[in-house]
């Protein structure tokens, strides 16, 4: 892999930050800066979420897709864990 990935944030994950607490959206913020560097740092999600990945911060979850031919990191969506897989990255 050479040079860091560049990490865009969707407007509803931006509006999903904008939610949370200061102390968690600066741990997730910090989060979403490693996956420059590290975009496979999460899980891959399967079934209907397939080719979506999950970063685990706390009681959050980053949903994300990497795209390797761009060297993007498109963060979808960041919700509580207990929501953010029923609603997936559109809802």
């Amino acid at each position: 892999m050479s040079g860091p990935y560049r990490v865009v944030v969707a407007s509803r994950a931006a509006k999903d930050l904008r939610r949370l607490r200061h102390d968690e959206r600066a741990a997730i913020i910090a989060a979403l800066e490693r996956l420059a560097a590290m975009p496979r740092a999460g899980k891959p999600l399967v079934g209907q979420l397939a080719g979506i990945w999950s970063l685990r911060r706390g009681d959050y979850r980053v949903l994300y897709r990497v795209d390797d031919a761009s060297k993007i990191v498109e963060v979808a969506r960041v919700a509580h864990r207990r929501d953010v897989y029923r609603r997936g990255v559109n809802g």
